[in-house]
């Protein structure tokens, strides 16, 4: 079955956002977007949504291990943050090695974290 519809790609159109979105709070609500400035929004704010939760699950279980005295909850406890520590330090080092690698794909995804230069045009 075929249709003499016109197939339109996410990228090329410009779509028109109907809310503000968290993902481009720079962006107004009316005015249209397109698929890569809205996945470089989406791509850093699932990162800080990873930090966040990481940090927030190392406190939870640092508390569990420093008030609990039972031996298995404190083995287990301990287990979970060598777990979230090992996550967070992964999460991390892939921001640290997209800038090793290419400090422009750094610039262009926002997710440079490690420097406070100015923002350059996207080579890409």
């Amino acid at each position: 079955m075929t249709t003499n519809e016109p197939i339109i790609l996410a990228e090329a159109s410009g779509y028109t956002l109907l809310e503000p979105s968290i993902v481009q709070p720079d962006s107004p609500a009316s005015g249209p977007t397109d698929l890569q400035t809205y996945l470089q929004g989406a791509y850093v704010t699932m990162f800080i949504v990873v930090i966040a939760s990481a940090i927030v699950v190392l406190v939870w279980f640092g508390i569990t291990y420093m008030l609990t005295d039972i031996a298995s909850a404190k083995g287990e406890a301990k287990a979970r943050l060598k777990k979230v520590g090992w996550g967070l330090a992964i999460a991390l080092l892939a921001s640290l090695v997209l800038n090793l690698i290419n400090p422009d794909l750094a610039t262009c995804l926002k997710i440079n974290i490690f420097s406070s230069e100015s923002e350059a045009p996207c080579p890409l």
